[in-house]
């Protein structure tokens, strides 16, 4: 009988809305951030989406200077 892979193994908090679209590798990947850093789910996804409008706020810009 084969083992399960640890991903399987980890069980975290459904969220709704904010992880309806996060896939189950990434959020394991993400509760064992949470569990290193203490830091809740939530706030890691706020830090990643404002990293990311920054990201895509700097490429707009860059693409509408060329």
């Amino acid at each position: 009988m084969s083992r399960p892979s640890p991903a399987a193994t980890v069980t975290y908090r459904k969220f709704t809305w904010i992880g309806n679209q996060i896939e189950d590798a990434d959020m394991t990947k993400l509760f064992q951030i949470k569990k290193a850093r203490r830091v809740p789910i939530t706030k890691l996804v706020a830090t990643a989406v404002r990293e990311f409008i920054e990201r895509t706020e700097q490429e707009v810009t860059n693409v509408q200077e060329s």
